[in-house]
């Protein structure tokens, strides 16, 4: 019978971190520091996203400063209307509402 000398377990450090990192969590995880932090965390990468997405659209984030968002409201503005071909493909094309 041939032995093999027994090997480490790479998996072991991995779930002893993942213990460690379960266990600052849960102490910390009710306070309302931590809380506030993640939430503002949050509205950084939403802001971050918002800012990016309007980069890559090449619209502003702010087109209009100092002056109220605009709705669109369908009784005076044009709406697209979608229109379905013969294939089933819906196209949008401008009409007013």
């Amino acid at each position: 019978m041939i032995q093999v000398p027994p090997t480490p377990d790479p998996v072991a450090g991995e779930h002893e971190t993942i213990a460690r990192v379960r266990s600052w969590l849960a102490a910390r995880a009710t306070t309302v520091p931590f809380r506030l932090a993640v939430a503002l965390a949050f509205l950084g990468m939403q802001l971050a996203a918002a800012i990016h997405s309007g980069q890559r659209f090449d619209a502003k984030f702010n087109a209009a400063p100092g002056r109220p968002p605009h709705c669109q409201n369908p009784a005076t503005d044009w709406a697209p209307a979608v229109v379905v071909d013969v294939h089933g493909r819906a196209t949008a094309t401008a009409r007013p509402a």
